[in-house]
């Protein structure tokens, strides 16, 4: 008939109410957005400024690495304060250009500007958030089943299970960046001109 269930469940998805007590009540999805907006809206402002707050702290902290390789590197070598600044700056963001004969500087000066790559690298500074979740997850020690945060799109998973791949994901980089350069240091000096 025209008071079908099939009809009135259509007529509740879009909002609209039924006298029938068994049906329940929905809502559209512009609706359930709105509202689940609104009831994550503080955690959403809190999210917005941690990362607010990374980003800046992010920049800060490349702003000082630049700016103390560059005051070290006028110390220990003879270059203008442009070229130890601009020398600085390309090594933290390793962009690799060199305003001087690399070659020539001191060892010093090569350690200054290798711990520069060293500390500006970012795939070792992606791992603050890794590390920083990490972090988090030890602090709660929640073994229980959840989807939230579940790595594969909704799948559960516990807080362990989310550890473990923490420290998989930690490992992995450290390694893959260390054996990388272990081995351009080991081609460097095998190639490197020796007077």
């Amino acid at each position: 008939g025209a008071n079908s269930v099939g009809e009135m469940s259509v007529r509740a998805g879009y909002g609209s109410t039924t006298s029938d007590a068994e049906l329940p009540v929905r809502h559209s999805v512009t609706d359930m957005l709105s509202d689940m907006l609104r009831t994550r809206s503080v955690s959403f402002t809190r999210a917005k400024a941690f990362l607010t707050h990374f980003y800046f702290f992010y920049a800060l902290y490349l702003f000082c690495i630049m700016l103390s390789g560059a005051i070290v590197l006028c110390l220990i070598e003879d270059i203008a304060v442009e070229d130890a600044v601009y020398l600085s700056v390309s090594a933290a963001s390793m962009t690799g250009l060199s305003p001087i004969d690399f070659t020539a500087t001191s060892q010093q000066a090569q350690a200054v500007v290798y711990a520069l790559i060293v500390l500006g690298n970012p795939m070792l500074l992606s791992l603050v958030p890794v590390a920083l979740r990490l972090r988090v997850l030890r602090c709660r020690r929640d073994t229980t089943s959840s989807v939230a945060g579940g790595a594969f799109l909704g799948l559960p998973s516990t807080g362990l299970d989310e550890r473990l791949a923490l420290k998989f994901i930690i490992s992995s980089v450290l390694f893959y960046w260390s054996a990388w350069q272990t081995i351009g240091w080991i081609f460097f000096w095998m190639f490197m001109d020796v007077p």
